[in-house]
């Protein structure tokens, strides 16, 4: 089953690349549940029950009443969202948290949309990390702002039509989309050290997997300073062509003949990430719950790992 969600959340209202329906109602993540509930709770007429308990137990949140509490904070979504033409509500004002309700979602569905999985919001919902014990408060992870970073990658993917899904058969675009740290954190706000976190988290559940061109220097640069930039991230979908498509967008994205790229690497960077990722990989194994791919991609990046050593070595 699949739950449809406009990618006017993140960008692209009324034709405006920076504005979107997240932005409207200030970053409150927890729109994005909100939306999958409404989508989800719709009958034949397009017409979703709620109420604005039955929508916060649902966010796994508690019902409490008060100033700045679940209840308020909720209502207040509904209605921004009410009042911006995204919803309509047909009894207002809201007055009671445990009142069934009727709205309709008003923006089209029937293009510009994204396909979110139910069992896959399900994944996110209960993932814990496997040191929930010990992890400290910048390990946390918000449940809810995964949710809502994989809703963003899956709205900024291009997918192909339904009756062409084999690209390495019949050629053409790759599933793939790339946007940069610095454009995911102007659409959602999330910063670079959480994008990082939630990514690794997201490969770790076979949703997405990520490649990168490398750093590059710009060929007009007369003065051979070489000033270096960072390739933004490669994201795909995690499905059987998904080598295919990081490998063949990677490819076509180093084809810019305005760009000269480079083995130069920021190895302290990369070896911290390659650290991470083994480690990760390593819980899997002594906990005895990886998979055989799991356990491959943990043989092949502790591998990567000697290599980069060994080179480090040999250029010192």
């Amino acid at each position: 089953m699949y739950i449809k969600l406009s990618r006017l959340l993140f960008y692209g209202l009324d034709n405006q690349e920076d504005k979107s329906i997240l932005k409207l109602v200030k970053k409150k993540y927890k729109i994005i549940h909100v939306m999958c509930y409404l989508y989800i709770n719709r009958n034949l007429q397009g017409i979703s029950l709620f109420s604005v308990n039955d929508i916060i137990t649902y966010c796994g949140v508690v019902p409490k009443h008060g100033k700045g509490k679940s209840i308020e904070q909720f209502k207040n979504i509904l209605l921004q969202l009410h009042n911006t033409n995204i919803i309509k509500i047909e009894s207002l004002p809201i007055d009671r948290a445990d009142t069934l309700n009727k709205c309709k979602i008003l923006i089209d569905l029937s293009s510009n949309y994204f396909e979110l999985e139910e069992n896959h919001l399900d994944m996110i919902n209960k993932y814990v990390p496997l040191n929930e014990n010990t992890e400290t408060k910048e390990e946390k992870v918000d449940n809810t702002k995964l949710l809502l970073f994989y809703c963003y990658i899956l709205a900024r993917m291009y997918i192909r039509p339904k009756n062409d899904k084999d690209r390495v058969r019949t050629g053409g675009k790759t599933e793939v989309c790339y946007p940069s740290y610095d454009t995911i954190n102007l659409d959602t706000g999330l910063s670079s050290s959480t994008i990082n976190k939630y990514n690794q988290i997201l490969i770790e559940l076979d949703l997405i997997r990520i490649a990168n061109a490398g750093q590059y220097y710009y060929k007009s640069d007369k003065k051979k300073k070489k000033d270096f930039y960072d390739s933004p991230n490669t994201y795909t979908l995690y499905n059987d062509q998904w080598k295919d498509n990081l490998e063949q967008a990677i490819q076509i994205y180093k084809q810019n003949s305005n760009l000269i790229f480079t083995e130069k690497r920021n190895r302290e960077k990369s070896m911290n990430q390659l650290n991470g990722s083994i480690n990760k990989l390593g819980s899997l194994i002594k906990k005895g719950i990886a998979t055989q791919e799991h356990i491959d991609e943990h043989n092949r990046l502790v591998k990567k790992k000697e290599e980069m050593i060994n080179k480090s070595i040999d250029s010192s």
